[in-house]
């Protein structure tokens, strides 16, 4: 060093050992909060002459480390020193925005406290912190942007809010939060879709395993709140066709007591019925059926629910929709039958099943074969009887519900009673013994037996 600078007078010799030690200084600084390095950090923030808003090469301050790393002890005395907790990076995120992206629920208190707006919103898509909670489930944190007065109602430049955000990732706790805080529930992203339609269409087996996430309690929560399940995003389905095309069939029975279509066809022909065939879900075909699905529905490309489920190799939907009396010839636009489907994916399994199954010929009244099973149900789930019948052998394995609890029927009132192939149904409404008294629907499903008397099969509770 002294080599170096031979020759130079003192007094210049002395301000380049400045210099070099206040660049020394800088780089340290940067150094230490990267290891978060308190001591070191107290020690350099203590020298006149440190750069605390240096950045490194990527346009990083010492404030924006602390931030992004969560280091709460850095971050209140680079405030306490000075730091701009406006600085942006070479992507305009500040600080604030980092720290809350990261989840650091300390670090965005302390820049709240410092002056960060709570509101301020990233360049680009125009996330806030508000959103970053939201969608990660920082609850804390989210209770203290909404104390402090960010607005649910902030939108992205794709049209995302908040809400959006939380019921896509399966944030039910976020999403109840923002719904007391006068989240807009029917908010339409740019392409269309609300919060339930994301609620709907996402949280897979994958997601769930990874968040904890619960759409179904999000999806309940969504219509509680109001959630239109009329909408239909450009793309032309509904929240209930986005749930039968990712395989949510346990939101069928709430979308449709809300009031949704079991009929709306995606822009394919695909109806939620196709969708329930395709996955497998006999409760999701009885479900729709329940609430007036048509079975012959057919695709653009004429595939039936029959062929759906033929192709999909789903055996036992295959039986139910065969016993419900559907046409097995029904063919595609290519000509092609639903046996000749199971064939060319070499399920036998499901090809002799439609080879060989033979429906019943129904000659009685459906009324007089259901008459004596409806009134036995009344009796079995009436508050007035004391003790209650029995449900007949085998039922309380297929009994469905909807609503949490012990259900109570008070009355039935039958709206139709009808044969659907193999299968007496009887679809109706009833009255819950609950403090609601909202009429609900029921559906009861009697089999014929081989020596043609009839029996309970299933019970749905809506």
């Amino acid at each position: 060093m002294i080599e170096r600078h031979r020759g130079l007078k003192p007094a210049v010799y002395g301000l380049v050992l400045i210099a070099q030690t206040v660049t020394q200084f800088n780089t340290d600084l940067l150094n230490a909060v990267k290891r978060s390095d308190v001591a070191t950090v107290r020690f350099l923030l203590a020298q006149p002459r440190v750069n605390i808003n240096i950045k490194d090469a990527d346009g990083i301050s010492p404030l924006m480390w602390c931030a992004d790393r969560g280091f709460a002890e850095g971050v209140r005395m680079l405030i306490e020193r000075g730091a701009d907790i406006q600085a942006t990076d070479a992507s305009g995120t500040t600080p604030f925005l980092l720290a809350a992206a990261r989840g650091h629920t300390e670090v965005v208190h302390l820049l709240l406290e410092a002056g960060s707006k709570p509101d301020v919103q990233a360049k680009g898509l125009g996330t806030t912190a508000l959103m970053f909670a939201s969608n990660f489930g920082y609850t804390e944190m989210l209770d203290e942007l909404l104390a402090r007065g960010a607005n649910p109602n902030a939108v992205q430049t794709d049209g995302a809010t908040a809400l959006m955000l939380a019921s896509q990732s399966g944030q039910a706790g976020a999403v109840n939060k923002l719904l007391a805080a006068g989240a807009e529930v029917n908010a339409r992203h740019k392409d269309g879709r609300t919060a339930l339609m994301l609620a709907a269409g996402s949280g897979t087996v994958q997601v769930k395993n990874v968040t904890g996430s619960n759409h179904q309690a999000i999806v309940k929560a969504l219509l509680a709140a109001g959630a239109d399940v009329t909408l239909t995003s450009k793309n032309g389905r509904t929240a209930l066709t986005e749930a039968g095309a990712t395989d949510h069939n346990d939101l069928t029975p709430h979308l449709l007591g809300a009031g949704a279509n079991p009929n709306h066809a995606d822009p394919d022909g695909a109806t939620p019925l196709i969708y329930a065939s395709r996955s497998g879900s006999v409760t999701a075909v009885l479900w729709l059926l329940a609430y007036q699905a048509r079975l012959e529905t057919k695709t653009n490309d004429g595939y039936t629910p029959l062929m759906e489920a033929a192709l999909a190799g789903n055996r036992e939907t295959v039986r139910l929709l065969l016993s419900l009396g559907v046409n097995r010839e029904d063919r595609t636009r290519y000509g092609l039958t639903a046996f000749d489907l199971a064939t060319e994916k070499r399920n036998r399994d499901v090809s002799d099943t439609l080879q060989s199954y033979t429906p019943t010929t129904q000659v009685e009244d459906a009324s007089s074969v259901l008459g004596r099973f409806r009134e036995e149900l009344q009796r079995a789930f009436s508050p007035n009887d004391s003790p209650r019948p029995a449900l007949p052998a085998g039922l309380q394995r297929t009994v469905y519900r909807t609503t949490v609890g012990d259900i109570r029927i008070e009355q039935f009132y039958p709206e139709l009673t009808t044969f659907w192939g193999d299968f007496a149904v009887d679809l109706g409404t009833y009255v819950p013994a609950s403090a609601s008294m909202q009429t609900r629907r029921y559906l009861l499903l009697c089999e014929r037996l081989a020596n043609s008397d009839w029996r309970v099969t299933f019970l749905m509770l809506g």
